[in-house]
């Protein structure tokens, strides 16, 4: 997999795994955890997924929902934290393209 060297690398590693890329399957790597280990790597990638789609303060929420909308999320605050970006994705999803304006 080679060197991570930033919470970014590790996002993208994840987001690999996540679509069976890079030779690891995300769902087998959570299966290993415990219940606190996985809710802190699932929503540790919730927020990189979020870090990586915000510019200058400004989330472009549609990338990040079509990035996790298959995500095999378990623990309850990775699937409650999904639960309100997919409630709010018709209000979030347009305000990124209003501000590009």
């Amino acid at each position: 997999m080679g060197e991570l060297k930033s919470s970014g690398d590790i996002t993208n590693s994840l987001l690999k795994a996540l679509n069976a890329e890079n030779g690891l399957d995300l769902k087998a790597l959570t299966a290993r955890l415990s219940s606190s280990e996985q809710e802190a790597l699932e929503t540790s990638l919730i927020r990189g997924v979020i870090e990586k789609f915000t510019k200058d303060g400004i989330t472009d929420f549609s990338k990040v929902s079509n990035t996790l909308k298959n995500a095999p999320f378990e623990s309850k605050r990775a699937v409650e934290i999904m639960g309100e970006l997919n409630k709010k994705a018709p209000i979030l999803n347009n305000t990124s393209s209003l501000l590009e304006n």
